[in-house]
């Protein structure tokens, strides 16, 4: 009952009603769009002309396409973003075909390249190309059309540009593939990467100057070190000669008053050096195997007298299936126990001072083991907000009082990295006026049973008398201090006849007229090095040992003087440290080692019938009670347990008065004082004829 007008709007009632006439007049079908007024759905109208009994009448066939329209509509609206997003993409977006022909070319090309669009349009894509770049392009491309096989289709790659005005840049490449009608497309997504290689380039410049002063610090520590350890090892050594000389308590007081204070910065020196080593990557960890409790035992020894001092327990507790031998790094692991013990021990006024050794886990195949250690003390505690940053260098509790307690700050600065280098993990609990607690935990460490550390230098006790096999000692050093102070130590052995030389070169000259049996050689001299001089008498004479004297704190630079040296004594040196290395290569006469006692039995002190008879009594207690504990402590190495050991034979020996018990008890504790193993063995394994030489005494009465 409705026009068409009146069904469809005036708008498209006046185009359907032009259909139905164009389609009258020209007999031909008439296809009219048009959608409903609400405008949500779109329609299809074919108009067709039917003849009906001599009557032109037109036929009309609606369908409801609302989904193509739609679809169409997203279409170009997604075509309509892509065009402005390449458009207005920073990268250049560039599109050829098989032969070349570009495309496609967006603003980013524009501004990268500095051709136009219409200059590029229907071009080859040579002219954006360097010149020589040109035929690997032309033949990758034909082998990519035979084979398949490409280098750049789906990947970044690296390649260089040329702009319009003929400058070449480097770029980066994404290019993927697709068809079209048949037809194979490329499509490139190129970046200019100027900034990012000069950034490259100024990074390498940056990490070349920084391994540069890197290097530069190195040698200065190192010269340092030289510097700095050469006159402490003249103060240091004749302080300790001059202690020896003088009888004045007044002037005894200064002397040792200069030796406390050198030590206390050589002290200073070496956390400095320390620290630096390890920021600068310097220090090397060393594992090798170690009885991790035997070390806990020495600190015991190295810590006695303050504890005393300070009437501090010690407590040392550890589980009873640790294992004997780990592989780790003792020389830092003692460092690290050192420094903790050391501040436990400075800031515990009373009460005492622990250390915790417990195995967390063990693997299956029982060849590694998690371990934690723990340092706890009853001390003056830390702070929650100095627990913060006690680790970092240079820093102190606020509440420590400086001029009593004294310290740089730097132990737990080195202990933490020490720690972490070895691959642990150092943390801390404390509560202030109560104390503290030092955990450590390694983990994944590997187990070596039945495995001790014996110090391997050469002990020498200096307050025994002893003598060197006649030799030719050749000392070199560019420090006349150095030298004498050397002269002074050996000239308690004329036996030892030594003779000095200034450098390296006068060295070589000494060593190819004289044969000694040891060179000691500074390594830093004028002239001729020590290096230098070490090789050209090695070429001479391979046999002659050479020890370098060195202030390096470089594992490096020691194992290039192992090169060309058999060992190295390193700054400061003291009379001990010198007689040490000496007797490790000229044989002492042995005026030192335990007497054999057996052989010794006719040297044995008359006893009087009253002493005898009560050596009855103690013969009982050495054969019942002390033989077999002399025997596992043979088994064991336990340092720690010999000198309880001895301390308990020097009571017994006090009191029957038996001199040759007291004479062995105090030797005992000299050499555990001295961590001798081996002579401590030795000993051990004399007593059972100690034994045998009172029971001799006993059966002569």
């Amino acid at each position: 009952g409705k026009t068409v007008r009146e069904s469809l709007g005036p708008e498209f009632g006046l185009l359907f009603e032009n259909g139905v006439q164009s389609v009258l007049e020209s007999n031909k079908i008439v296809t009219i769009e048009y959608y409903s007024p609400d405008g949500r759905d779109f329609y299809q109208a074919q108009l067709n002309l039917v003849v009906i009994q001599g009557e032109k009448m037109v036929s009309c066939l609606v369908r409801d396409i609302t989904k193509r329209k739609l679809s169409e509509k997203a279409l170009l609206e997604s075509e309509e973003k892509f065009r402005v997003l390449t458009e207005t993409a920073n990268d250049a977006i560039i599109t050829v075909n098989q032969k070349g022909i570009v495309l496609e070319w967006n603003n980013g090309a524009e501004n990268l390249f500095g051709f136009s669009k219409s200059e590029v349009i229907n071009e080859s894509m040579h002219i954006f190309m360097p010149d020589d770049f040109i035929p690997l392009h032309e033949k990758g491309m034909e082998r990519y059309l035979n084979t398949g096989v490409n280098n750049v289709i789906g990947k970044t790659v690296e390649l260089t540009g040329k702009k319009k005005n003929g400058t070449l840049f480097p770029l980066e490449l994404s290019t993927s593939s697709y068809f079209i009608g048949g037809e194979e497309l490329f499509t490139g997504i190129i970046r200019d990467i100027s900034q990012h290689k000069q950034f490259v380039e100024d990074l390498k410049k940056a990490k070349n100057q920084a391994e540069l002063a890197n290097i530069a610090k190195s040698e200065f520590i190192s010269n340092m070190s030289h510097e700095i350890r050469t006159p402490m090892n003249s103060i240091l050594g004749f302080s300790e000669i001059l202690n020896q000389n003088l009888e004045d308590p007044a002037l005894k007081y200064y002397s040792e008053s200069i030796a406390t204070s050198g030590k206390i910065l050589l002290t200073l020196i070496n956390d400095i050096l320390d620290l630096s080593k390890i920021e600068s990557g310097k220090l090397e960890i060393q594992n090798q195997k170690i009885n991790i409790i035997e070390i806990i035992n020495e600190m015991k020894l190295i810590f006695s007298n303050k504890f005393k001092e300070k009437n501090l327990e010690f407590k040392i507790n550890i589980d009873k299936l640790f294992p004997s031998g780990i592989l780790i790094d003792g020389v830092r692991t003692r460092q690290i126990l050192l420094n903790l013990i050391g501040n436990a021990v400075k800031f515990t006024e009373s009460g005492s001072v622990s250390i915790h050794l417990t195995d967390l886990k063990i693997s299956k195949s029982k060849d590694l083991l998690d371990f934690v250690l723990i340092i706890e003390d009853t001390g003056i505690g830390i702070s929650e907000d100095d627990q913060r940053h006690i680790f970092e260098a240079f820093s102190q509790a606020k509440k420590q009082n400086i001029e009593k307690y004294g310290g740089t700050g730097l132990g737990l600065a080195i202990v933490k990295k020490l720690v972490t280098l070895m691959g642990g993990v150092i943390t801390i609990k404390s509560i202030l006026g109560k104390g503290s607690s030092f955990y450590i935990l390694f983990k994944n460490i590997r187990i070596v049973e039945n495995s001790f550390t014996v110090r391997e230098e050469a002990r020498v006790d200096l307050k025994k008398k002893i003598n060197f096999e006649p030799s030719k000692i050749l000392m070199v050093d560019d420090n006349q201090l150095n030298r004498k102070l050397i002269v002074k130590y050996l000239s308690k052995f004329p036996e030892l006849g030594v003779i000095e030389a200034e450098n390296g070169l006068e060295a070589v000259q000494f060593a190819s007229e004289i044969e000694f049996d040891l060179i000691l050689m500074d390594m830093k001299m004028p002239v001729m090095d020590g290096y230098e001089a070490a090789k050209l008498i090695r070429e001479k004479n391979i046999k002659i040992p050479i020890v370098a004297i060195t202030a390096s704190v470089f594992q490096e630079t020691r194992s290039s003087i192992l090169k060309v040296c058999d060992d190295f004594l390193p700054k400061p040196i003291n009379e001990s440290s010198v007689l040490k290395i000496i007797s490790t290569y000229i044989k002492v006469i042995d005026s030192n080692q335990p007497q054999d006692r057996k052989e010794d039995e006719k040297k044995v002190k008359e006893y009087s019938i009253e002493e005898l008879n009560k050596f009855k009594s103690l013969h009982k207690i050495l054969k019942e009670e002390k033989l077999q504990k002399s025997k596992e402590l043979i088994e064991y190495n336990a340092i720690f347990e010999i000198k309880e050991f001895g301390e308990d034979l020097l009571v017994l020996g006090e009191e029957y008065k038996f001199d040759e018990l007291i004479k062995m008890s105090k030797d005992m504790l000299n050499y555990a004082n001295l961590f001798d193993m081996e002579k401590l063995t030795l000993e051990l394994k004399e007593f059972p004829n100690l034994i045998d030489t009172l029971e001799n005494l006993i059966n002569e009465e």
